[in-house]
């Protein structure tokens, strides 16, 4: 058994002080959002802020937050593997299995929006086909499918290594395995079926993504939302945030999974690399979005405009263009700070601050609508804040969970890449 081997099982084989002290406090998180969930779908709006003109508010924008994050992942990964890019392979099993998990827990949110489970059912048994909730619902199941087949692919020959280790559940990986033994037949077609995924999921996430942008403009009565460019400013945006979030999740594998001597520090300085390319292109996106949005007929754009950049809304707008992505940009940008803990720094800022511009993307075009409610801002209440803070924990025990479960790296392309490194070294002659 290999070092990586031994490590990427590890968990699956034994259960550390530090796994159950994570697990306890996430299940704490998690009760607190079962009792406010099961507030709000007993009694409602009433323990909320979701008044009119500011309803759906932080489930919505929770909602495009981890769908933006997933898409963004999932792009990586894929474009990864289509450039067979061999320094990525401490990465793309990361990425993968954290995209399915965010479009899980965004699938949640879809129900929250909805208030209560009498009103799913509404929308399921008398769907309208311009329904944007419809259409959410089938932009999850599609990203779902889409993203578990890509996961599902590459983690095949890691199963088989799974069900000769871990002997108490070894049916469990020998039925998921499908029959795989690693023959060199098998191993090509695992690549050639990986790589084909891949195409599909760069193909049908941006497709889809046009969905997502749809929904915000078929409501074109609110400012903000109708935009041209809300597709291509939607995919950059899901690319900042995923290769951020990717870059902290990554770091976060690294110390708890004693990878520090495995994972070279490549790896963090080539995504930081790319998510400063990312924020630069979301930043002219930006600016286009800015100056063309009063192209539109009619006072409440511009009135919505303003009141972003310079109304009650401005602190928010320019803490978001300094705090999470000029001054990221600008640590990513200086050579002598490519390691990874300034990369981090830049990565945590752009993951939490993303979620602010988000939510600012869905709040003005709500709350600067024909009836601005008083002072201008919405607050979520104290049920929406536990909401909020349990999606983050759901998805933090979704990733935990699958780490009991699955190898957290790929251990066939880690050793492979290590295969290739040592045949590409020049012998002293």
């Amino acid at each position: 058994m290999s070092d990586i081997e031994k490590q990427a099982l590890s968990p699956l084989l034994t259960m550390g002080r530090a796994f159950l002290v994570t697990a306890f406090a996430l299940g704490a998180a998690a009760a607190a959002t079962l009792a406010a969930l099961y507030i709000y779908n007993t009694e409602g709006i009433p323990p909320t802020a979701l008044d009119p003109p500011g309803y759906w508010g932080v489930h919505l924008t929770n909602f495009v937050y981890f769908i933006s994050l997933g898409l963004g992942i999932s792009l990586v990964s894929a474009i990864l593997w289509v450039r067979k890019t061999n320094w990525a392979a401490f990465a793309v099993r990361l990425a993968d299995i954290s995209a399915v998990m965010a479009f899980v827990v965004a699938g949640f949110h879809l129900l929250f929006q909805m208030g209560s489970l009498q009103n799913v059912l509404d929308h399921i048994l008398y769907a309208q086909p311009d329904s944007p909730y419809l259409w959410d619902g089938v932009l999850v199941i599609f990203l779902l499918i889409t993203t578990i087949i890509a996961m599902y692919m590459p983690l095949v020959p890691d199963l088989v290594r799974a069900s000769l280790n871990v002997k108490e559940i070894k049916p469990f990986y020998r039925v998921l395995s499908f029959g795989y033994i690693g023959n060199p037949i098998q191993r090509m077609r695992v690549k050639r079926y990986s790589m084909i995924a891949a195409y599909i999921v760069i193909i049908v996430l941006i497709s889809m993504v046009t969905v997502l942008a749809w929904g915000f403009e078929a409501v074109t009565t609110h400012p903000v939302w109708n935009n041209a460019i809300t597709g291509p400013l939607f995919i950059a945006e899901a690319l900042v945030i995923g290769l951020a979030a990717l870059i902290g999740m990554l770091a976060v594998l690294r110390k708890l999974g004693n990878y520090e001597d495995m994972m070279p520090t490549n790896v963090f300085v080539k995504l930081g690399r790319s998510l400063m390319v990312a924020i630069l292109l979301y930043l002219g996106l930006l600016f286009v979005e800015t100056m063309t949005r009063t192209y539109e007929v009619g006072g409440t754009t511009i009135e919505a405009a303003d009141a972003v950049w310079f109304g009650e809304f401005a602190p928010i707008t320019w803490a978001i263009v300094f705090g999470g992505l000029v001054i990221p940009f600008l640590i990513l940008l200086q050579p002598r700070l490519q390691t990874h803990r300034p990369i981090l720094l830049a990565a945590t800022m752009t993951t939490v601050v993303m979620w602010f511009k988000t939510y600012m993307v869905v709040v003005p075009g709500l709350t600067q609508h024909l009836q601005p409610i008083d002072g201008g801002i919405y607050i979520p209440s104290l049920t929406e804040s536990v909401l909020m803070v349990g999606s983050f924990a759901f998805f933090a025990i979704l990733m935990v969970s699958m780490s009991r479960f699955f190898p957290m790296v790929s251990i066939w392309e880690v050793e492979d890449q290590a295969r290739s490194e040592d045949e590409m070294e020049v012998v002293p002659g």
